[in-house]
């Protein structure tokens, strides 16, 4: 008896695909059927399956992320031939073999580099001058992904990108994915294409592809040293996309930021620009004088306790404030923080006068009066001073006006970490500052 059966092996890579369903999909139509083998990836991704289709795609539903243990919410897929399921095969679903050599050129590879570990970066010594490249590809396209949760959406991402690439490549050979200029171009191209299909789901990507156009550029060009750090911080990302999705996490969004005494509205409730001019009523405060207000909680969340810090920073200097030990509630209409008595309050600086002298790396106090905050009011005097006062403080207030008196573009963020964030979504906000 003739056996026309076949062992499918494979690899799914996210960072590693774990726990996720592979199965083979005969009629190629995203959904496992009854008669479809499948199989579990194993903590390495890896997978194999014995099937008796001749012509199939490999899909990978679900899993978890092996670097931010979440579960991926959008299938990955790749054609037959490949061993490899990962963001970059996905895109070549939906394409003739024709076209998908064509894709490959455009993004300056061939198909055997998609056959590689990607994520192993020391056992690729024979893509070792395109892993970044590769690596590169693969964030943008897995940032692409972050807003789908099905099928439909993931092939109508895929069928758009493939015009995309070719608009963005120009006259070129192939999409430089190390100019962020470039990856702009990219992105308008591949919303426009999506925005045919699916409006809602063009605005999602283009956000979280904004987000990541500068992490994405400097993958393309990373030392293998810097590499791995750099995806990680591409995957965390994405996790945090991804989370801000789930319709079962309570949201918190923000409609507007003050700094000063200006509102501005904040766009997705994650980024601001701003301008101020150099005088000597600049203050701190411009930039640690913040409050979001117009918070939208979704649903209530029990007390947790976080770390919330701000930090300005430009090419040369940075400044960071972290308060520990916050604590924060949040109703089905606000946030309520509190900073308790024994908080921990560090400020660390690099390339200015050192602040060591002036307040000490950490300010622990014991006895002083908690101070309460609404809506996460941040303001580095008042938390300073309900933490403790001192010549100390002011001093220490002193160097930071004097640091942002200069002239420049400084990258301000407001972050809180600590977070549960199975169960509550908070954005970061960051922002640019213009002194002029």
């Amino acid at each position: 008896v003739e056996d026309n059966t076949e062992t499918v092996s494979g690899q799914g890579l996210a960072a590693y695909i774990q726990s996720g369903n592979a199965f083979i999909d005969c009629n190629q139509n995203g959904t496992q059927d009854s008669d479809e083998a499948n199989t579990s990836t194993s903590a390495d991704g890896t997978f194999s399956v014995v099937t008796s289709c001749t012509n199939y795609d490999i899909v990978i539903d679900g899993g978890v992320n092996s670097v931010t243990g979440l579960t991926i919410p959008y299938p990955t897929i790749a054609p037959k031939g490949y061993t490899k399921v990962s963001p970059i095969t996905t895109m070549l679903t939906g394409l003739d073999t024709d076209e998908q050599e064509s894709l490959l050129a455009n993004l300056g590879l061939v198909a055997s580099d998609l056959n590689t570990d990607y994520n192993n970066v020391d056992d690729n010594a024979t893509v070792q001058a395109k892993i970044s490249k590769i690596a590169a590809i693969k964030s943008y396209v897995e940032t692409a992904m972050t807003t789908s949760t099905d099928f439909d959406a993931v092939k109508t991402i895929a069928k758009s990108f493939s015009t995309a690439i070719e608009s963005a490549k120009g006259e070129n050979d192939s999409v430089d994915f190390s100019k962020t200029s470039v990856l702009a171009t990219l992105t308008s191209s591949l919303v426009e294409e999506i925005t045919k299909n699916d409006s809602d789901l063009a605005t999602g990507l283009n956000t979280a592809l904004e987000t990541q156009q500068e992490n994405i550029a400097k993958t393309a060009v990373a030392t293998k040293e810097t590499l791995v750090d750099l995806l990680k911080t591409i995957e965390n990302t994405n996790a945090t996309i991804i989370v801000s999705n789930d319709d079962s996490i309570s949201k918190v969004s923000v409609g507007s930021i003050n700094i000063g005494d200006q509102n501005l509205t904040l766009t997705n409730g994650t980024t601001f620009t701003h301008s101020i001019t150099s005088s000597s009523s600049t203050t701190i405060n411009d930039f640690f004088n913040i409050s979001l207000t117009d918070l939208n909680v979704t649903k209530a969340f029990d007390e947790q306790t976080v770390t919330l810090s701000a930090e300005i920073k430009d090419a040369n200097n940075e400044v960071k404030l972290e308060i520990d030990g916050v604590k924060i509630t949040g109703t089905t209409s606000t946030i309520t923080s509190t900073i308790p008595i024994k908080s921990n309050v560090t400020i660390t600086q690099s390339g200015l006068v050192s602040l060591t002298n002036i307040m000490g790396s950490s300010a622990t106090v014991a006895t002083k009066t908690a101070l309460s905050n609404t809506d996460l009011n941040v303001n580095v005097e008042s938390i300073l001073t309900a933490l403790g006062s001192s010549n100390k403080i002011s001093e220490s207030i002193d160097a930071l006006n004097t640091y942002i008196q200069q002239e420049g573009n400084y990258t301000v963020t407001l972050e809180i970490t600590g977070l549960d964030t199975k169960t509550v979504f908070i954005p970061t906000i960051i922002g640019t500052i213009e002194v002029k």
